[in-house]
């Protein structure tokens, strides 16, 4: 997720992201985002995290109500 994502601090604050043992915060890569033809710093989603998946499942439950059944990200 890039870091100017919307809902980046969220899912920060709630431990949602790999995390990098050197900076104690985290792992940070460049990252493409496909949405938005946008590339930047950003952080990769950890889904053993409840706040990661949460966010998520919120985020993709119109696409569930809509039939879609597989996603790729």
């Amino acid at each position: 997720m890039l870091h100017t994502h919307p809902l980046y601090e969220t899912l920060r604050a709630g431990d949602g992201f790999f995390y990098d043992p050197i900076s104690k915060g985290p792992s940070k890569q460049n990252l493409w985002s496909s949405g938005m033809a946008e590339s930047g710093d950003g952080s990769w989603i950890d889904f053993s995290s409840p706040k990661a998946r949460s966010v998520w499942a919120e985020g993709i439950r119109g696409l569930v109500e809509y039939g879609v059944d597989g996603i790729w990200e």
